[in-house]
């Protein structure tokens, strides 16, 4: 098959790889191998649109995507050289290889099953991506649109479910209750639960996956606007109203997790900066202040450490 720039494969493999990555956080946001967590397909159009999808279902779509770009990129000589075909490699393969520890103390053989087919997904859609962006860096910039666009609806929804989806689900429980209708604890603790998960099922998942991609999703907005007259005060407008509504989203997650990551990565990224050694040596005890007192705070004010020991 012919991958000749603007021919009917190249066009196609731009429309699946768009459509995929634009539906990673708005449908798979779920957890791999959770019964409790991760739910069927649904048997209508309407309800598979509004709601997120089995983790097993990403693996379906991931490995079509892999295979529609391997019968595109076989023509092609050389594809398996190079650095980056080694860490694509790596990737693709070394996921599943990294989840088989886990099946020796798995308490069912399901959750070992699940997890590693959910983790030889990934490496499919990291394989498959890789295959379709090498040799080809006018993709780059569809990539990075499609990632950015799909992560700023995330950021929608989490909005829209702390203004106005927290209190309709209130309203629902009280209704339901007021019914006489039982309704079990959990599933009370987790609509009464205001941390924000938006499109996703854990409100740790959503931060993990905001802290990734804020970055990206702002540089791609900031250069998209530049499109638009005036250029600069436009691309200001884009890239920081989206990096603004997704930091807003990441906060209302209050993930813990998250917010000790982001400190971090903060704090290293300053340590690579060409500061003198003393001012690092004052950013080293700054980064380590502020992880205790946040601790001392969340212990004391907040929802303490119980579910980190747990974990």
């Amino acid at each position: 098959m012919s991958e000749a720039r603007g021919s009917w494969p190249d066009q196609a493999a731009n429309i699946v790889a768009v459509v995929v990555t634009f539906l990673l956080p708005l449908k798979f946001g779920t957890l791999a191998a959770m019964p409790e967590t991760s739910i069927g397909l649904p048997g209508d159009l309407f309800s598979a649109a509004i709601v997120s999808w089995t983790a097993h279902a990403f693996g379906i779509v991931s490995g079509s995507f892999l295979i529609i770009m391997l019968l595109l990129a076989l023509p092609r000589r050389g594809i398996l050289r190079g650095g980056g075909a080694v860490v694509a490699l790596l990737w693709g393969g070394g996921l599943i290889i990294a989840s088989l520890p886990g099946w020796i103390n798995a308490p069912l053989f399901d959750y070992a099953q699940g997890e590693t087919a959910h983790l030889a997904g990934v490496g499919a859609y990291v394989l498959a991506v890789w295959l379709w962006l090498a040799g080809r860096p006018d993709r780059c910039r569809i990539f990075w649109g499609a990632l950015a666009a799909g992560t700023f609806c995330t950021g929608l929804s989490g909005l829209r479910q702390y203004f106005f989806g927290f209190d309709e689900m209130k309203e629902y429980l009280a209704a339901e209750l007021a019914s006489g209708k039982s309704i079990p604890w959990p599933l009370q603790a987790k609509i009464l639960d205001s941390r924000v998960f938006a499109t996703f099922v854990s409100c740790n998942a959503l931060a993990g996956y905001l802290l990734l991609t804020i970055p990206l999703a702002g540089v791609a907005f900031y250069r998209f606007g530049r499109h638009f007259d005036p250029p600069k005060l436009s691309a200001r407008l884009l890239g920081g109203g989206c990096v603004a509504v997704l930091v807003s989203v990441l906060l209302m997650t209050r993930s813990r997790g998250a917010f000790l990551a982001a400190l971090i990565a903060v704090g290293g990224w300053l340590l690579t900066r060409p500061f003198s050694r003393r001012c690092k040596i004052a950013l080293l005890l700054l980064t380590a202040a502020a992880i205790v007192a946040g601790g001392v705070y969340i212990e004391l004010r907040g929802r303490g450490f119980l579910s980190a020991g747990e974990r």
